[in-house]
């Protein structure tokens, strides 16, 4: 990536409104299609790597963006399923890619294809539980700060574990309440400062802690719906939940017998809608919410968000599509964010506050 210049002191949020308001209220938005060589058009992940790669992960495999073009990655190169839903560059350097169809090891030194040579090392190597029975989907995927690997599956909670230089996936029992087909579907995974996992299922949200106890959270304990769409542990280790009715901000002492919703934020507090389906922050504090449907909203939890400092993005600023589904940010300091059906987007915030190129 080219690296641009530097701003200290200047929250993001700041220079993007401050970019809307003398740019006839377009933000610097720079986008990339399919046209631009993005495998798809609908990304589900955006993800920065330590090679100051942006990755992209799509329903047409997995796109590699150096900053000049995209390498794209599906199934003639080794992957087992076109639909790719996260990837995880551990802290030791290795790649993991979820899929529709496993866990996948990426080599980027490796042979492509399925039929490589006994002698040598496929670029995607599969790693399924022992338990698998059918399709077996990874959804999402966390390594904590002792470097154990979690995985988010269709078929509950598993841990990567290494056994003889190679790897094994455990099940992880959870106590998750089953009551539908989509009950176990885990689909977000956080770490919380207290060292406990917070677990996302279609229908209910877990905290498991490091003594193997797991505590259950729904309406009762306060939460205005059970189904929990996107979770953040913010820079002072605040932890939000967005969820289809509202964006909540989690008390600092979570119990099971208490209500854990500090403060609930929705259409009343300045929202555009309810259905909060992203939630990422920025270095700069930032946080931004995808809204279904309805683009994105930014704000500083510095401050408690109201009408007047919450700020709203749509493809009337610019955003190639409303249907926000990714965030990340790069080297520079851009923020990327994914789409639905209108690709991937770079706001280059700091070079467009400057007039510079």
């Amino acid at each position: 990536m080219t690296r641009g210049i530097t701003f200290q002191g200047a929250p993001l949020l700041l220079l993007l409104f401050f970019c809307a308001r003398i740019s006839a209220e377009q933000l610097p938005i720079k986008t990339y299609t399919i046209a631009d060589g993005l495998a798809r058009d609908t990304v589900t992940c955006i993800v920065h790597d330590s090679h100051d790669f942006m990755w992209f992960c799509t329903p047409d495999g997995l796109s590699r963006f150096d900053g000049y073009g995209f390498t794209n990655y599906g199934a003639a190169q080794g992957l087992p399923h076109r639909h790719v839903n996260d990837l995880l560059e551990t802290r030791a350097g290795t790649y993991w890619i979820a899929t529709d169809d496993g866990l996948c090891l990426f080599n980027p030194r490796g042979v492509e294809g399925n039929a490589a040579a006994a002698n040598t090392t496929p670029k995607f190597v599969v790693y399924p539980p022992a338990d698998a029975k059918g399709s077996w989907s990874v959804n999402v995927l966390m390594e904590d700060q002792a470097g154990t690997i979690w995985c988010g599956t269709n078929q509950g909670l598993y841990r990567l574990a290494e056994n003889n230089q190679s790897w094994t996936l455990q099940a992880v029992d959870i106590g998750i309440v089953r009551r539908g087909p989509d009950d176990i579907d885990v689909r977000s995974i956080l770490a919380d400062r207290r060292g406990a996992l917070w677990i996302a299922t279609t229908t209910s949200l877990y905290r498991y802690l490091a003594d193997g106890r797991t505590e259950r959270y729904t309406m009762q304990q306060g939460l205005p719906q059970d189904g929990v769409s996107a979770m953040l542990s913010d820079h002072e280790g605040r932890l939000w939940i967005g969820t289809p009715k509202g964006l909540c901000r989690i008390v600092a002492d979570p119990s099971p017998n208490q209500p854990i919703v500090e403060r609930l934020y929705t259409t009343r507090d300045g929202l555009p809608n309810d259905r909060v389906g992203q939630l990422f922050q920025s270095r700069d504090g930032t946080i931004w919410t995808g809204i279904a449907f309805f683009g994105l909203t930014a704000f500083n939890p510095a401050e408690s968000p109201t009408a007047q400092n919450m700020h709203t993005f749509t493809p009337a600023n610019g955003l190639s599509d409303k249907a926000v589904t990714a965030f990340a940010e790069d080297g520079d300091g851009n923020l990327w964010i994914g789409t639905d059906s209108g690709g991937a987007m770079k706001i280059s915030i700091i070079r467009a506050a400057f007039g510079r190129p």
